[in-house]
């Protein structure tokens, strides 16, 4: 069996994001409410890698994050088209591109489920994905608005 973790332990090894309203804001609070929406969503996949679920948690994140870059990305970038962002074509480029890698993981692991690689794989591109795009690419939107 186990050894059971403390809560600092179980927090050390975590990856989870905070909200930071003065790194991550973009102007427009239904951005800002989605993006918190996808921070809770990898804290919960956080804690289920934590607690050795993170092979079914890694499914139901990637189809969550599937069908919710559909109505995130599509809102995201026409608000940055109605307000003229100059970041909105970079943006368009980078969220086809993630879009592009997470139905490419949702594809690999359809069929028989997530592999502890997928895991890993899909926690470091999320980390990445939350932090710098968030805090470099949508930010952005805030000079515009």
């Amino acid at each position: 069996m186990a050894k059971k973790m403390s809560i600092h332990e179980w927090q050390a090894k975590q990856k989870m994001i905070e909200w930071d309203e003065k790194t991550m804001a973009t102007g427009v609070p239904e951005v800002d409410n989605q993006h918190k929406e996808w921070i809770s969503r990898f804290n919960e996949f956080e804690k289920a890698i934590v607690i050795n679920n993170g092979e079914q948690a890694c499914s139901d994140t990637l189809l969550f994050f599937l069908r919710y870059t559909d109505t995130h990305f599509r809102f995201e970038e026409n608000i940055m088209d109605l307000y003229h962002c100059p970041a909105r074509y970079v943006n368009k480029q980078e969220h086809q591109r993630f879009k592009a890698w997470i139905e490419e993981l949702v594809y690999k692991t359809w069929p028989l489920g997530a592999l502890p690689e997928d895991v890993v794989k899909l926690e470091q591109e999320m980390v990445d994905w939350l932090k710098n795009h968030i805090c470099t690419v949508d930010v952005k939107l805030r000079e515009s608005v």
